[in-house]
């Protein structure tokens, strides 16, 4: 039988002692007891330390993996003030019918760049694609109005200042409102969608009145009678509408929805603050508020979509208040060959955001408006009512009812009953052109709070820490001093037994074995 040797006999010796010392809890049992309750404790005790290794570096990768280790918590805070969104309005209809037909070649131009809308361009860039649309247009090449700039046509074309008939502040005209009289109730801004109108630009108006007594009410006219060639890629009338802070551009294409004439809309808002965690904690990295206040990423991505079009294009469609260029304007001839083509191309590529604009970072800290909608139909009353501030209305109808009643060739004996009858359906008609065209909008705060939304981290140093120590104390009634304890004893170990294991064991005699 051969011999344990010396060191190791005396380890297990260490080992024995330690286990009767230590405060883990079972060790101690290895060496007590009947061989197989030994047996049992050990491989329980092994199991045990195999499942704490586990937990433990599940726990580890879980904390390494911090962008997706996180929650959001909700705080609701009262308000004296909450800033009052901008409000973008683009009517559906960019250029109006009297516009179109003024200037030469105009009309068929533009109902052929609406072709360029169909969805059977599925790429817009390729010329093979849109070979018939090069064919339509080629004829006009020579016209004056391909050297007019693209910027002229949509902001002289476009719905006039009147669009926008009406506009209150509870029951005070909005621009006697100090904030909005100061700096205007609203700014014209062109863009691909048309002239649009930008109600509280500055962002300097405050809602301080929860409820009707704080609403802005807004009667729009969507003129409707100016409409020109339908636009298959917008099929109705009326305007398109998005809330944003002022810093913001309204991305009408993306968050904007559609209102029509001959409705009342509710909208009731709230306002919140949405914080994010900056790398390596968010999904992504983001640009800090504290760092970059006026950093918008809307106004980051239409900065990278224009700078593609005077690559691509070799102009710049619009003047930006925001950018300087030394680019020339396009011109409509530039909208046909190149400009809206690449636009199109450019809203319809779902990875144009991720291989052109990569630096454009989401916000830290963002402010957005969630918004919910009433629609109501508008009554005769209130049509009727606003039937009389439109003289050209009025006298429309007027003139309809005359050529519907047959008064015109009335006898004196029937002309009272005309009378009454030119009146009542010159009423109907009013009625019936002012649903057609007006439509209402009531942007109401239910309550003045804000919501603060906080990006936390939901697994930190402390769920670690706190993991680890509680699979180590069940399963092995284990703490940071026990792990010190076994570093401690380790370390003794080793350093008591180096001395044995470097002398060589000495030879044993015939006899001395036999006595052993």
């Amino acid at each position: 039988m051969e011999r344990m040797p010396h060191w190791l006999k005396g380890a297990v010796e260490s080992i024995a002692e330690f286990s009767n010392e230590t405060t883990a809890h079972g060790v101690k049992f290895f060496f007590q007891g009947k061989k197989l309750s030994r047996v049992a404790f050990v491989i329980a005790w092994f199991a045990a330390i195999v499942y704490t290794f586990f937990t433990c570096s599940r726990g580890i990768i879980d904390f390494r993996s911090r962008p997706t280790g996180t929650k959001f918590e909700v705080i609701t805070e009262d308000y004296v003030n909450v800033t009052f969104p901008t409000i973008t309005l683009c009517n559906i209809n960019k250029l109006q019918k009297n516009y179109l037909e003024s200037i030469e070649d105009l009309e068929p131009l533009y109902t052929i760049l609406g072709q360029l809308s169909n969805p059977e361009f599925t790429d817009t860039q390729d010329n093979s694609d849109t070979a018939a649309f090069d064919a339509e247009w080629a004829p006009y090449n020579g016209s004056k109005v391909m050297e007019m700039t693209i910027e002229e046509v949509y902001g002289n074309g476009g719905p006039p200042n009147g669009s926008v008939a009406r506009c209150y502040i509870g029951d005070q005209e909005c621009d006697k409102v100090p904030a909005l009289e100061e700096s205007g109730v609203y700014s014209r801004e062109v863009s691909f969608h048309g002239n649009c109108f930008k109600i509280n630009p500055n962002g300097l108006y405050k809602a301080n009145k929860a409820g009707s007594l704080g609403a802005m009410t807004l009667v729009l006219n969507s003129q409707s009678a100016q409409y020109g060639p339908i636009d298959m890629s917008e099929p109705s009338e009326g305007f398109k509408i998005s809330f944003h802070d002022y810093l913001s551009t309204g991305s009408i294409a993306n968050t904007g929805f559609i209102i029509s004439p001959g409705f009342m809309y509710t909208i009731q808002l709230s306002n919140k603050l949405v914080k994010m965690l900056p790398a390596p904690y968010g999904r992504e990295d983001c640009v800090e508020y504290d760092k970059e206040p006026n950093y918008r990423t809307t106004r980051c991505y239409d900065a990278c979509i224009f700078e593609y079009l005077e690559q691509k294009c070799g102009c710049r469609p619009f003047s930006r208040s925001d950018a300087e260029s030394s680019m020339r304007l396009c011109v409509v001839r530039d909208l046909f060959q190149c400009v809206q083509r690449t636009y199109l191309f450019i809203t319809r590529n779902h990875k144009f955001s991720k291989l052109y604009c990569a630096h454009c970072l989401n916000e830290c800290t963002h402010e957005t408006y969630d918004h919910a909608v009433s629609p109501a139909v508008l009554s005769n009353k209130f049509a009727e009512e606003i039937g009389l501030l439109y003289a050209n209305t009025s006298a429309e109808a007027a003139e309809a009812a005359q050529q519907e009643s047959g008064c015109e060739e009335a006898s004196k004996w029937t002309k009272k009953i005309c009378e009454k009858t030119l009146s009542r359906l010159t009423k109907k008609i009013t009625i019936t052109k002012v649903l057609e065209t007006v439509l209402m909008v009531k942007v109401v705060f239910p309550v003045i709070e804000r919501q603060t939304v906080n990006q936390i981290i939901s697994y930190g140093l402390s769920n670690l820490l706190g993991d680890i120590g509680g699979v180590m104390g069940l399963f092995l009634g284990a703490s940071v001093f026990t792990v010190l304890e076994f570093v401690d004893f380790i370390v003794r170990a080793i350093f008591a037994n180096l001395p044995n294991l470097s002398k060589k064991p000495k030879s044993q005699s015939k006899e001395e074995l036999e006595k052993e």
